[in-house]
């Protein structure tokens, strides 16, 4: 993705370069990709991936990314699947309303929306591998297009309801997976994250407000969900944190972080049977970590989670600090326990101008927790680290944009390192 240069008219498919497609006129401000369950099926085509992407001037699109079924299989090629735009309203010339984030849970696509909503998609054709691959490899930029601009029937239905009463601009999502219990949405504007239940029963999901959780100080900028380490699964040290699976009765922790550079956390009862909620904010539920950062904190970073790790967290600030923490429950007496975190590691990244904007991280295909962050901001240097590798690794810098760089997302095609 990159921005178009002013006064350069649309171009068609044919005439784009193979690894970039164009939103809109302005910086491309958020990239999410779908996940697909039937890996089956995928891989007895080419790899794809189905990425919903977002502007900061209003345009929203769902594309694909895939290998070139020509000559050249070595290439990967966008094309521009289902325009979601109808999302961002325009309001008597002032311009468009942006999608601050996007989110999946439960065959569903969330979007965090300047209106103080949150969008909602039904993904379910995405998420459950029934997308053809041959509908959208069309040389059209839009394919199978009506003559209203929308796929039929499109990949994404959108939901007639919203998650609405937010503070203010939603700029961060993440959710917790109860298994045939559905699970919880949480969604930040301003400084209150709004929790949501999700049931899974209708298709679709249907959504009901749990509670809202406030922050006395500074706007919450991003959010993430994550099982701290256990006494009895072992604690995490470094290189070992996260390699050890969760068991069921380990309660899940919510993380914000804020303007100020602080990071909160807060543990949800452990009993899957009983409603979920906020436990009694006293130490052994709650935790605050002042002044994590210099300045915002503008990425929380989970990776161990979605390789069954547990009890590692990572921030990314402005200040351009890259730290990775190690969450733990810590027993008391009287068989009580209480969350503590640790910081593991710090890494500064030298940035030539201004600050860092955007991180993603990705596992490796070995599993064992262990993961590689990228980060990027104002000098276009796109940066990577191993923070739990086991060793004392320097971040490099893997590829040097022209300009800012405001949202990064990693993909693996299958069988493929990254």
């Amino acid at each position: 993705l990159q921005r178009r240069p002013e006064g350069v008219a649309s171009a068609g498919a044919d005439s784009l370069d193979s690894s970039c497609v164009c939103l809109d006129a302005s910086a491309v401000l958020a990239l999410h990709e779908i996940p697909q369950g039937d890996a089956e099926k995928e891989e007895q085509q080419h790899a794809c991936h189905y990425v919903a992407a977002s502007s900061i001037g209003g345009a929203a699109a769902l594309l694909r990314l895939a290998r070139d079924g020509g000559p050249r299989r070595d290439r990967h090629v966008w094309t521009v699947v289902q325009d979601l735009g109808f999302t961002s309203r325009e309001h008597s010339g002032r311009r468009k309303r942006p999608l601050f984030c996007f989110h999946s849970h439960a065959g569903c696509l969330y979007g965090g929306a300047y209106e103080r909503h949150v969008v909602v998609w039904n993904a379910r054709r995405v998420a459950g591998g029934q997308a053809e691959p041959s509908a959208t490899a069309s040389a059209s930029p839009v394919a199978r297009c009506g003559h209203d601009g929308a796929l039929n029937p499109p990949l994404l239905e959108s939901q007639k309801t919203t998650l609405a009463n937010h503070t203010g601009w939603v700029r961060a999502i993440c959710s917790i997976d109860l298994g045939r219990e559905g699970g919880m949405l949480f969604s930040c504007g301003c400084n209150f994250i709004k929790a949501w239940w999700v049931h899974s029963a209708p298709p679709g999901g249907h959504h009901e407000h749990a509670y809202d959780i406030r922050l006395f100080k500074g706007d919450v900028c991003a959010l993430a969900s994550l099982r701290p380490a256990h006494p009895a699964m072992g604690m995490p040290s470094g290189g070992d944190a996260g390699r050890i699976a969760p068991t069921h009765n380990v309660p899940w922790v919510v993380a914000a972080a804020s303007i100020d550079g602080s990071l909160h956390l807060w543990r949800l009862r452990a009993e899957r049977q009983a409603p979920l909620a906020l436990a009694e904010n006293t130490a052994s539920t709650s935790l605050t970590v002042s002044s994590a950062h210099r300045g915002r904190v503008v990425a929380l970073l989970a990776p161990a989670c979605t390789c069954g790790g547990a009890g590692e967290l990572v921030s990314v600030g402005e200040d351009g600090h890259v730290v990775l923490w190690a969450l733990a429950l810590s027993m008391v007496p009287h068989g009580s326990s209480r969350l503590t975190l640790r910081e593991v590691r710090r890494v500064p990244l030298l940035l030539s101008r201004g600050k860092l904007r955007c991180a993603a991280a990705m596992t490796a295909l070995g599993g064992g927790g262990v993961f590689t962050v990228f980060a990027a901001g104002d000098d276009g240097a796109v940066w990577l680290t191993r923070l739990n590798g086991g060793g004392d690794e320097e971040a490099v810098v893997c590829y040097q944009h022209h300009c800012s760089v405001r949202s990064l997302l990693c993909l693996r095609d299958k069988g493929q390192e990254a």
